[in-house]
């Protein structure tokens, strides 16, 4: 039972209550605080990961947020470019590059996408950024010998041989040497060196090349040696249309997108083929040939406006 709060005296009668007496009947005083040793610790690791982490290692934390996201636009890009989305991709690499401006893979997409777009001014630009970030030869090769191409199809065709010159000294390669030998056949200037630069690329990979036979072509049909240009034309056209039927017979062996890709670049190379031709065939006064394979040649996509020429 609780004490009573009020006491008597002797006689019987009641007392008046007292401080001390009152204290004693009070609610007990709260009790003081204490934190547990497990408590404490987790309060530290708050604060270190709050305060002490952002402090010392926000820079390094920021930076690779920013990589990730990066390296996911960039592969969203690259996936959209595979599907001919070509704005879509722009969109995507802009951003990328947005947060990682020092990529020279980002530029390298984004200039290939401006330029199916037929945004040759864009590609330019993408393709002059990114020689600023690459220091390897063999990168730097292959970027001149792309922007040789915009330099082409902007009709800036002694800026363009300069750029595949530039291409073969840093790296000699049959390819690039094909790409100067093009270069200067579409500019239709120093034809003789074109012409040795596609021999010495042919005699590199053997006469079965398609695309270094059509090059050669081009050129001695410039030259007006129209018999050698049709023998190599006809030897490129054969190769190709071969390849072409193999490709529908291993047809399972592709991804769709992969194969329409692959069916769409082979029908470019063969529609230049026949223009080229075609071309020959007029030289040859051999009209309904050359007719023939003039409507053969748009079929397939020929079309210097978009690039395929």
């Amino acid at each position: 039972m609780a004490p009573e709060f009020r006491q008597f005296d002797e006689h019987g009668f009641p007392l008046p209550p007292r401080f001390d007496n009152l204290k004693l009947q009070d609610d007990p005083s709260p009790r003081t605080p204490h934190f547990s040793i497990k408590t404490k610790r987790l309060v530290l690791l708050v604060v270190v990961l709050g305060v002490i982490v952002p402090v010392i290692f926000g820079p390094q934390i920021l930076a690779a947020g920013r990589d990730a996201l990066a390296h996911w636009l960039s592969n969203r890009a690259g996936h959209k470019y595979l599907e001919g989305n070509y704005s879509g991709a722009i969109a995507d690499a802009s951003l990328a590059i947005g947060w990682s401006p020092q990529s020279r893979e980002l530029y390298f997409l984004r200039a290939q996408c401006r330029e199916k777009v037929d945004d040759l001014n864009g590609s330019l630009d993408d393709w002059n950024q990114s020689i600023g970030l690459t220091t390897s030869s063999v990168e730097l090769s292959l970027i001149h010998a792309c922007r040789s191409w915009i330099y082409v199809r902007l009709q800036r065709y002694q800026e363009a041989i300069d750029d595949a010159s530039k291409a073969v000294r840093l790296s000699p390669t049959s390819s690039n040497l094909n790409t100067r030998a093009y270069v200067r056949a579409l500019a239709n200037m120093e034809l003789n060196d074109g012409l040795v630069d596609i021999n010495k690329a042919l005699a590199e990979e053997g006469d079965d090349n398609a695309e270094f036979l059509d090059t050669r072509a081009f050129l001695l049909h410039l030259l007006d040696r129209n018999d050698d240009a049709l023998k190599d034309l006809d030897r490129a056209i054969k190769l190709t249309e071969r390849y072409k039927l193999t490709m529908q017979l291993q047809r399972s062996a592709f991804s769709p997108r992969d194969w329409r890709a692959q069916v769409k670049e082979t029908n470019h190379s063969l529609a230049v083929m026949y223009h080229h031709r075609g071309l020959v065939y007029d030289k040859l006064a051999r009209q309904e040939e050359a007719e023939h394979d003039r409507r053969q040649a748009v079929q397939l996509g020929y079309n210097p406006a978009q690039g395929v020429l």
